[in-house]
């Protein structure tokens, strides 16, 4: 019979960025507010006018731009029985087992899973952008990483 796994530190925990998803929901938000603001008041009819349908467009595209900006703004690493890494178009679950190291290259715009297989694995939720806040928390995804493969 097999012992459960203790608590460990971290786990549950979800790393986003800061900077990065305040950014990405503002101008997001921003545009697509500006853009139903510009078919409201665009004009209707006559030589200059547009018709219903390009102001849906116009509303329509506003959404998509927002819709990217979510994206950009979800990215997110959560730590439980596997780590899932969640990036702006991919999701990966990963065991525990296979993470070798977290690595946070100066230079690189975010954080790496090195994986036992040799595989790098990026993680956009620490994000250079995001300066300490980003090093804290993969640091402690580092420790999290070594703590679960200590048993």
């Amino acid at each position: 019979m097999s012992l459960p796994h203790p608590p460990h530190l971290g786990e549950g925990r979800i790393y986003r960025p800061g900077l990065t998803r305040k950014f990405a929901y503002g101008l997001g938000g921003f545009v697509w507010l500006s853009l139903i603001v510009a078919a409201l008041v665009m004009p209707y009819g006559g030589k200059f006018g547009f018709p219903i349908s390009d102001r849906i467009l116009l509303v329509l595209f506003g959404g998509v731009i927002f819709w990217f900006a979510h994206r950009q703004a979800d990215v997110n690493v959560r730590a439980g029985e596997t780590l899932r890494v969640q990036n702006l178009l991919r999701s990966r679950e990963v065991p525990w087992h296979a993470i070798e190291a977290v690595r946070f290259p100066e230079g690189d715009a975010w954080a790496r899973l090195d994986l036992h297989s040799g595989e790098s694995v990026a993680m956009m939720a620490f994000q250079r952008s995001d300066g300490e806040h980003a090093l804290r928390g993969a640091r402690e995804l580092q420790a999290l990483v070594r703590d679960r493969n200590s048993y």
